[in-house]
């Protein structure tokens, strides 16, 4: 089983305080407990260097999409031990 964040948007107020990654942890696990051993996304530019970050990899050419002239396919496996707690 596969999920896919669709889009996540944060407050301008919130970068830079572990939010964004706090929710896409939380995401990742309820993913995971709903039995999906991948996520898989289409970032923009802006938030590509976040999810690399955090551990996706891209998955393909990149794309048009969310208004942009460019968005990137990234993909990740989930760990077995997100999908265990």
């Amino acid at each position: 089983m596969r999920g896919r964040l669709a889009s996540t948007t944060y407050r301008t107020d919130a970068r830079f305080r572990g939010v964004s990654r706090a929710l896409l942890r939380a995401l990742e696990m309820r993913a995971a407990e709903r039995g999906n051993n991948r996520c898989n996304l289409t970032s923009t530019e802006t938030a590509r260097r976040f999810y690399l970050s955090n551990g996706y990899v891209e998955n393909g050419p990149p794309v048009g999409g969310f208004g942009t002239s460019s968005g990137y396919p990234m993909t990740k496996a989930l760990a077995v031990s997100i999908r265990q707690n």
